[in-house]
C-alpha cells in the first residue's frame, strides 16, 4: 500500500499533539482524519475556519484541540465531562462542560 501525502495542515496538527505528548491516533484514525482535513482544503472551507473541533475521537485530549489553530482556543474542561472513545463529550451543561 502506497504511503498517503499528508497535509500540511493535518501534520501541523500532529506536531502539536506530538509536543504535547499525547498520544497520537492509530493508524487507520490518522488517515481519516487527514482525508478530513483535505476535504475541507478542496471545498474552499479550511481556509475560513476559526475554530474546529473534532471531539469523536481516540483521545480526551485531541478531541478538545482546536485543530484550525492548534494551542489557540483548545478546549479546557471544567468538572471533567465524561468522554466516550470516538464518541465524544457528555455532559449536563451545568456542572460539567467544556469552555473554549
Amino acid at each position: 500500500m502506497a504511503a498517503i501525502q499528508v497535509e500540511d495542515e493535518y501534520q501541523d496538527i500532529l506536531d502539536y499533539w506530538a509536543s504535547q505528548g499525547y498520544d497520537l491516533p492509530s493508524g487507520a484514525a490518522q488517515v481519516s482524519q487527514n482525508t478530513l482535513v483535505k476535504d475541507l482544503k478542496d471545498a474552499g472551507v479550511w481556509g475560513k475556519l476559526d475554530t474546529f473541533y473534532v471531539m469523536a475521537n481516540e483521545n480526551r485530549e485531541i478531541a478538545k484541540t482546536n485543530w484550525s489553530n492548534p494551542g489557540n482556543f483548545d478546549l479546557t474542561e471544567v468538572d471533567i465531562p465524561e468522554f466516550t472513545i470516538n464518541q465524544g463529550f457528555s455532559s449536563d451543561g451545568v456542572s460539567s462542560y467544556l469552555e473554549t
